[in-house]
């Protein structure tokens, strides 16, 4: 068993924090993670699974922790290291490093501030960028898919918002992810107020400010204290 000291994290969002199965344990069987009904699904051999005709299959390589690793591929021929991690809540996220200065500032939504885990807070930015095509294993095709670049990564993460589209088949043994979509993936609209608050020492202070936010409140800056709110 693994345990974290969470206390070092100043702000928890109000967050339960389950515990976590990791792949070590998961490998000992063919797993079927089903999003739509809200089922595990555990079996020894794949015929025991229903597998939609309408699927992807994708070869996937585990890493040292047995997480499954593979590529993925943008349309302006970048190419990434991804895990599939089921402890992130998130869509699509790369390392920002690969990509020019060009194609940062022309995100979607740009975003300076404090980014929280088990280590601590530190400063990162990070860009919401849309690409007109990418593809996971070079087998899952993706129209128009919105992808965060985050300076803090070294390595692409795909978490539960990209999956739960999906009826996910993972086996470990022949070291495969067949992706069987069960909704139609929507091209979403970014927009946010254009900031984030925390308190600290009692105060509330700005944690973050969004550039080119829909609804950006303008001349807030990091680090700002906010004294009054409507009046």
């Amino acid at each position: 068993v693994v345990g974290a000291d969470m206390g070092i994290i100043r702000t928890k969002l109000c967050m339960a924090v389950p515990g976590i199965i990791g792949a070590n344990w998961m490998k000992k069987a063919l797993w079927q993670i089903d999003f739509q009904q809200h089922k595990l699904r555990f079996a020894s051999s794949i015929d025991s699974l229903q597998i939609p005709v309408n699927s992807d299959t994708i070869r996937f390589i585990p890493n040292l922790q047995g997480t499954p690793a593979f590529k993925f591929f943008t349309s302006n021929e970048v190419q990434k290291d991804m895990i599939l991690d089921t402890g992130s809540s998130g869509n699509l996220s790369m390392p920002a490093n690969g990509f020019s200065k060009e194609e940062r500032n022309a995100a979607l939504l740009k975003r300076f501030g404090l980014t929280y885990g088990i280590f601590g807070s530190s400063l990162d930015s990070t860009f919401f960028i849309q690409f007109p095509s990418a593809s996971v294993g070079n087998k899952l095709e993706l129209n128009n898919p919105v992808v965060t670049l985050e300076s803090s990564r070294n390595k692409g993460v795909m978490g539960t918002a990209f999956m739960q589209n999906y009826l996910l088949t993972i086996d470990w043994q022949r070291q495969y992810i067949i992706f069987s979509p069960t909704a139609v993936l929507e091209k979403k609209k970014i927009n946010n107020y254009g900031f984030g608050i925390e308190m600290v020492n009692d105060k509330l202070i700005v944690s973050s400010v969004y550039k080119n936010a829909l609804n950006q409140e303008q001349g807030l800056e990091y680090n700002d204290q906010v004294l009054m709110i409507n009046q």
